[in-house]
């Protein structure tokens, strides 16, 4: 069980999240600047993508800026406008995997460096494929937005690096059913389950062996020995519990 999020010791994420909210507020109709205010970040952090950003106001920006398009679909209009490899360093080094399955575990391996928030793991099973996303911390507010940005933004980087369609057997959220469940069912074209155990991707295994165009073993290596230095100061700044967790789950 996730233990509870201070506000006065944040955990933070990549501003890159972020990217695509401005295209996102215009195509929606939404003052931005209001929701910038009422989230305590500035439009420089959101159009710039540079450095991080305390975890509880990118989701207080997203929550009200759903709230003032009245369509629930904010974060899937920003995910549509966001470059699809941004993942700073991690985005690059998929690039160059090998395999769409090497460059998932890849990610998982180093996505402390994008967030301190979210937790991934894959499972599979003899057809099928699970990428599961989990949180380090429980926060007050309604995670919904961030929870749907995440996964909009993780498809669209898979089917990026492995430039094809990626089909997938099922989405699931762990909150109640969306406003823009329609919106979502077109963009994953899959069946989508709310109020789940889980927040997932689920896709044939066979995807996992789909070759990336861009690959080069080479700098794979190179790139990785890079993160794996990266990864080891962020992981010095969580809790004992939580490297332990971590640590566990990349192992």
């Amino acid at each position: 069980m996730p233990h509870s999020y201070d506000n006065n010791n944040p955990l933070t994420t990549s501003a890159e999240i972020l990217l695509g909210s401005e295209t996102a507020a215009q195509e929606q109709g939404i003052d931005l600047d209001i929701c910038l205010e009422a989230s305590g970040l500035t439009r420089t952090q959101v159009s710039s993508g540079e450095g991080d950003l305390p975890l509880h106001k990118v989701v207080a920006f997203l929550n009200h800026a759903a709230a003032a398009s009245q369509r629930g679909s904010f974060s899937l209009a920003v995910a549509k406008h966001q470059p699809p490899l941004r993942f700073a360093m991690t985005g690059q080094l998929v690039r160059f995997a090998p395999t769409l399955g090497e460059a998932i575990r890849g990610a998982i391996r180093f996505s402390i460096l994008n967030s301190q928030y979210s937790i991934w793991a894959l499972s599979e099973d003899e057809e099928k494929t699970i990428l599961k996303r989990e949180t380090r911390v429980q926060l007050q507010q309604s995670t919904s937005q961030l929870q749907t940005l995440a996964l909009a933004l993780t498809y669209k980087a898979m089917m990026a690096i492995c430039q094809r369609q990626i089909p997938l057997s099922q989405v699931t959220f762990s909150h109640r059913k969306s406003e823009a469940h329609d919106e979502l069912h077109s963009f994953f074209d899959a069946p989508i389950l709310y109020n789940h155990p889980e927040t997932s991707l689920v896709f044939p295994k066979k995807a996992l062996e789909y070759a990336i165009p861009t690959a080069n073993p080479q700098v794979y290596r190179l790139l990785w020995s890079h993160l794996e230095r990266l990864a080891t100061t962020n992981f010095e700044h969580l809790d004992l519990i939580e490297r332990l967790r971590l640590e566990l789950r990349q192992s």
